[in-house]
């Protein structure tokens, strides 16, 4: 658990920076952020499967609503930007490989 804030929180909390190819996360291979969670994964994890993750994340988190309590949702995707939230998706020993294989 991340006990300080040491994560950056941008201007727009509902930006979606898409799939980052750099080795700023070693092991992993590409990374991408959406409403505050960081979808970190190497080149055996499809970019589709990454991407449908995080439309999935953004319709848990919807920019508008009727039913939307905004400033609440922004308190909390404004706290996964400060603690550095992230979800690593990777190919595990059991031979199952999550997201691999699927069509781009």
């Amino acid at each position: 658990m991340i006990t300080s804030d040491t994560g950056e929180v941008p201007a727009d909390l509902y930006a979606d920076t898409g799939i980052i190819r750099d080795s700023t996360m070693a092991p992993f291979t590409k990374h991408l952020t959406v409403r505050g969670i960081k979808l970190m994964g190497r080149n055996e994890i499809s970019d589709s499967y990454m991407l449908k993750t995080a439309q999935v994340i953004k319709e848990m988190f919807p920019q508008t609503g009727s039913a939307i309590e905004s400033t609440f949702q922004e308190s909390v995707i404004t706290n996964m930007y400060k603690r550095n939230t992230a979800i690593p998706m990777y190919a595990g020993d059991d031979n199952i490989i999550w997201g691999a294989g699927e069509e781009e």
